[in-house]
């Protein structure tokens, strides 16, 4: 039975593991540009979207190395505030699906590009949250749990300053995942454990 135990143990694990690891979001890392060239070395590009992503008004993406800053995940990462002609604060958007109540986990990575540069702000379903503590020339992770609140969820990383602005934060590896329920890691092993108490009564009996 100890063995079996440890074994469900190990299932109940491992799909959690599983279920965690799984990124909703698409592009995540800013890596992907479909039919649209890639920036140069040594130089940046705006794009109106990327897959997966839009950009209100355009999506900035720089390569690794541009202004000596090293990406922290692949050979690109995304700058907030891009347009100097929009007239809102720049957004960079995507949604996903997701289940009603449940709840997610957001992860990214974030650094200033200058050390004035105000907050930014970032959105999913019941979570608003005010970004403005974090360094120049280090990437700094960032986690937060939300519950969703609809079948579809929209996240949006908004900037805090003027759109006139054009030097803003540095976004990379960007994940979202749903939190595995509690509950369906004790049905598994409950019934693992059931199993296990029936094949020990049927040997006895035998």
């Amino acid at each position: 039975m100890k063995k079996l135990f440890n074994l469900g143990m190990l299932l109940v694990l491992s799909l959690a593991s599983f279920q965690a690891s799984a990124n909703l979001i698409t592009n995540g890392s800013f890596e992907e540009f479909g039919l649209q060239t890639p920036p140069a070395p040594g130089t940046f590009g705006v794009y109106s979207t990327l897959p997966g992503w839009t950009g209100f008004d355009s999506i900035e993406i720089h390569p690794t190395g541009f202004l000596g800053n090293t990406s922290q995940d692949g050979e690109f990462h995304a700058e907030l505030n891009a347009d100097p002609t929009q007239p809102d604060p720049f957004r960079l958007e995507q949604s996903f699906a997701t289940v009603q109540d449940a709840i997610y986990k957001l992860s990214f990575y974030a650094q200033k590009r200058q050390g004035d540069d105000g907050s930014f702000f970032v959105s999913a379903g019941d979570l608003n949250e005010e970004i403005n503590t974090h360094v120049v020339d280090a990437w700094t992770l960032f986690e937060f749990v939300f519950t969703a609140t609809g079948a579809e969820t929209t996240l949006s990383f908004l900037s805090g300053q003027s759109g006139k602005d054009t030097i803003g934060h540095f976004l990379d590896n960007v994940h979202v995942s749903q939190v595995p329920l509690p509950g369906a890691a004790v049905l598994l092993l409950g019934g693992l454990l059931g199993l296990s108490a029936f094949r020990r009564k049927e040997s006895v009996s035998a």
